[in-house]
């Protein structure tokens, strides 16, 4: 990095509303990771999201977890979390649980040596609901004793596919450090259910990603679909502004990740699409706090 003043990395467990993080999938595997921390901390961003496949690149690449640090130290960024955890239901012994077991152990690692506040946990799960939910708790807890939270995201191509369906297993392990990953584009393709989305106590909000879409799926693959053709928030047909709204009135204090998936904005260079992204969010939130919150609107009116 150059012309950089010398700073000190962000406490990524400080990170609250409005904070802004630029998440992993904006920019997976395009350009090197001092361009990608670079352009986030050239748009103003707070904090990074980082893929453990990504992670393990730059290793592999020469990088060591103490250098990951100093460069985010250098640029005064947190890295606020890790994705994503899966193979933590499957069987002892099967190859998903073995991958689930390296990827834990590295997030030690990165607790440890460079600071991390949140992990992204998704599914699916082999099937029996019991079993999943008593794995999905001692994940919890062994992140717990990392000083970590963890994120479970619904998605509705795995088996935990619903707001309703992924905070029943969370409320049944009553895990203190454990709550939702909410990312708009999930809920406004998937269910849709505002009602669910409303009656989310803050406390288990825990991770949002903000993005947004067209008025319909693009192709026949609705996975393709979501991790191609995402635009900045507010160019699109979601409403992120309502969104955001019903989220900060359940009392959530998570930061906004900025999760926009597209491949036209890999195209185009990194300071560009960070910039785009965090643009488009800080107008979201100009425009939520010129409406009010519900609250707000009825004391108005």
């Amino acid at each position: 990095m150059t012309n950089a003043p010398t700073t000190t990395q962000r406490d990524p467990h400080g990170l609250g509303w409005g904070d802004l993080v630029w998440s992993h999938f904006s920019r997976p595997r395009h350009g090197d990771l001092e361009e990608r921390l670079d352009a986030a901390a050239s748009a103003g961003f707070i904090g990074v999201g980082l893929y453990l496949g990504e992670v393990r690149r730059v290793l592999a690449d020469g990088w060591t977890l103490d250098r990951l640090r100093g460069e985010l130290d250098e640029r005064g960024l947190a890295l606020a979390d890790v994705e994503a955890l899966r193979g933590w239901a499957d069987p002892d012994g099967s190859s998903a649980r073995a991958a689930c077991a390296d990827d834990e152990a590295l997030i030690a690692r990165i607790a440890d040596e460079v600071g991390v506040h949140n992990v992204q946990v998704i599914g699916p799960h082999p099937g029996d609901r019991d079993v999943a939910i008593d794995s999905l708790g001692r994940l919890a807890s062994r992140l717990d004793a990392l000083g970590l939270v963890a994120s479970v995201e619904w998605l509705p191509f795995t088996n935990i596919d619903t707001i309703a369906e992924a905070r029943a297993m969370i409320e049944a392990t009553e895990a203190t450090n454990l709550g939702l990953c909410a990312d708009i584009w999930h809920h406004r393709r998937g269910g849709n259910d505002e009602a669910a989305l409303a009656a989310l106590p803050g406390e288990l909000v825990t991770s949002i990603q903000l993005n947004d879409g067209g008025p319909e799926q693009i192709g026949d693959d609705y996975k393709v679909d979501c991790l191609a053709n995402r635009i900045v928030p507010g160019a699109g047909t979601f409403d992120c502004v309502g969104f955001l709204r019903t989220l900060l009135a359940t009392g959530t204090d998570a930061p906004l990740a900025l999760e926009v998936c597209s491949t036209e904005m890999w195209r185009v260079p990194a300071a560009e699409a960070a910039t785009r992204a965090a643009d488009a969010a800080r107008d979201v939130l100009a425009a939520l706090e010129r409406e009010g919150t519900p609250d707000e609107q009825q004391t108005c009116a």
